[in-house]
């Protein structure tokens, strides 16, 4: 089979469509141009109950490049065999050949889809936090591969299935080719969490306020996770930074906006790990930009005194935060020097091109047979 030949349906979960759309987008785009067929399978919007307007609705095209379809997250029971029904009509002029499970929310409906479609199904396992939806998932016979971004989480996605179901497809992130020489001092720090434990990031934003005794003409990007931002916002407000600061809460936008801070900023500061790659990571580093983080042993970009500056996982002393971007701050060309290693091993590892292309790869060897030879069954 060719890259022309295969069609896959790239199903994104709620959360990954939130969070990344962007990032899946680029991933199908990169398909398409490596010569693979790409259906993008998207979450439908949800409609307020309480709303007047008229409901908008996307009339599919034909030719739509790539297609897109759309899906209800949310269905009784009684619905969800009318639902896989309709999304195989849906397929009826070009079944796909693979299903391709982005993000670990989805995993339940992507399975179901493929077994509707009979068809073979690779779920991504992007972080430690999806291994909790693995046991169910793994149940259905139509999962042929458990897909990871980086090496520490095929190895413990190798402890859990067979080490020929394992594959590894990095995260694509946008890197531009030309990347203009960083002139003075760092004004923007951006500083982004995951909302586990507000603690962290309280202590980054003390660190924040104690870097402004000596740097005043920093400002701050912040994005307050999911579930943390009213505490924070009075955390910030309580250190008099609000003038200094420009946040969003990440809950009343419905999703992250990280990647605009990081288009922006000359330092990042991670105060969580994340379980794994974290795209607003990759693209900092893609950016050459330095990067502060809390060590993360499931991602492998982040190299200690290497690719980034990292502290432990859950520290909440704002000291070690502070000398940490003091030192950043007081050390520029050591942290240019530092986020150019950064930059070389994301170009070498984490470029949408070279997702896309590990992905057709990975997808046609699943195809073909893999590591368990399935057949469609003949009509």
């Amino acid at each position: 089979m060719t890259a022309a030949a295969v069609h896959i349906a790239l199903i994104a979960s709620p959360e990954r469509w939130r969070s990344e759309r962007e990032l899946l987008r680029r991933l199908a785009i990169g398909l398409l141009g490596e010569g693979a067929a790409v259906t993008v399978v998207e979450p439908a919007p949800e409609r307020d109950p309480e709303s007047v307007l008229p409901e908008l609705v996307r009339s599919e095209r034909r030719f739509e490049v790539p297609r897109r379809l759309n899906y209800e997250v949310r269905v009784p029971f009684w619905r969800r065999e009318e639902r896989l029904n309709r999304m195989v009509s849906a397929f009826e002029r070009s079944m796909p050949d693979l299903v391709w499970a982005a993000g670990a929310d989805g995993w339940d409906f992507a399975t179901q889809l493929a077994d509707a479609c009979d068809r073979p199904v690779a779920l991504e396992l992007r972080s430690d936090a999806d291994l909790k939806f693995a046991p169910r998932a793994l149940r259905s016979d139509r999962v042929v591969a458990l897909v990871t971004p980086c090496e520490p989480l095929a190895r413990v996605a190798r402890s859990i299935v067979s080490e020929q179901f394992v594959r590894v497809v990095p995260l694509g992130v946008r890197v531009d080719e030309s990347l203009p020489p960083r002139i003075g001092p760092a004004r923007i720090i951006a500083i982004i969490g995951e909302g586990r434990d507000e603690r962290p990031f309280a202590a980054a934003l003390r660190a924040a306020h104690a870097a402004l005794e000596r740097f005043p003409e920093l400002l701050f990007l912040v994005e307050f996770p999911l579930g943390t931002g009213s505490s924070l916002w009075r955390f910030a407000r309580a250190l008099g930074m609000l003038n200094r600061i420009t946040a969003v809460d990440a809950a009343a936008v419905g999703g992250r906006l990280a990647m605009t801070a990081v288009s922006a900023c000359d330092v990042l500061i991670s105060t969580e790990p994340h379980g794994g790659p974290r795209p607003e990571v990759l693209a900092a580093l893609g950016r050459a930009v330095p990067v502060i983080a809390a060590a993360d042993p499931m991602c492998d970009a982040l190299v200690d005194g290497e690719t980034a500056l990292l502290l432990p996982a859950g520290e909440t002393q704002s000291v070690v935060w502070t000398d940490a971007l003091l030192a950043t701050l007081d050390h520029p060309d050591q942290a240019r020097e530092m986020a150019a290693r950064g930059r070389a091993l994301v170009v070498a590892r984490y470029r949408s091109s070279v997702a896309a292309s590990a992905c057709l790869a990975t997808a046609l060897d699943l195809v073909r047979g893999g590591p368990l030879r399935f057949v469609p069954a003949q009509p």
